[in-house]
Formats: structure tokens, C-alpha cells, sequence
């Protein structure tokens, strides 16, 4: 029992949904595109950034 703990407690915190939003702060999200990651930066100001992680 003193094994199975932890791992509950990970599985709660990767499979519960962060999905707190907060205007006016910067936002970042890592997306899997299939091959590689992506990475969306929002800024406060309304700008938006996309970094593309797949080979060239």
C-alpha cells in the first residue's frame, strides 16, 4: 500500500484537467503534433508566438 500512494497521487495530478485561465498574464502550451511538440506562447497584449520543435 505504501508503493501504490505515490503513484495514485501522480496519476491524480497528470490526469486532473490545469486548465486555469488568467487574463493578463503570459500563457504557454506544449502541443503534440504527431511527429514532434509545438509550443504556443500567448502574451498579455494579444500577441502569439508558435515555436515548432520537428526537424528541419
Amino acid at each position: 500500500m505504501r508503493r501504490l500512494l505515490p503513484i495514485l497521487i501522480l496519476a491524480v495530478l497528470v490526469l486532473s484537467p490545469a486548465t486555469a485561465y488568467v487574463p493578463d498574464t503570459l500563457t504557454v502550451t506544449f502541443l503534440d503534433v504527431g511527429q514532434s511538440d509545438a509550443i504556443l506562447v500567448e502574451t498579455p497584449n494579444g500577441h502569439a508566438m508558435l515555436i515548432d520543435a520537428g526537424e528541419s
